[in-house]
């Protein structure tokens, strides 16, 4: 488990919840979707670890959970 989270991490979070998408999200970014991939996997095991869920995938889509929609600013 993940000791604390990165900047990195955060930004990979952030351009997921927005774009819905790791696809996208990862092009966004200038990253490959396994990298981009594990930087979101490494802070919900962090966020999992201390008892919160901050995405939830639909389809073939993500949505933001656990009031994820006003927690955008606190992450910027």
């Amino acid at each position: 488990i993940p000791m604390n989270v990165s900047i990195r991490q955060l930004r990979a979070f952030m351009a997921v919840a927005r774009r819905r998408s790791f696809s996208r999200a990862a092009a966004a970014l200038h990253l490959t979707q396994p990298s981009l991939s594990r930087q979101v996997q490494l802070l919900r095991q962090f966020l999992r670890h201390h008892e919160a869920s901050v995405l939830r995938h639909v389809g073939q889509g993500l949505e933001r959970v656990s009031g994820g929609d006003g927690e955008e600013h606190d992450f910027r």
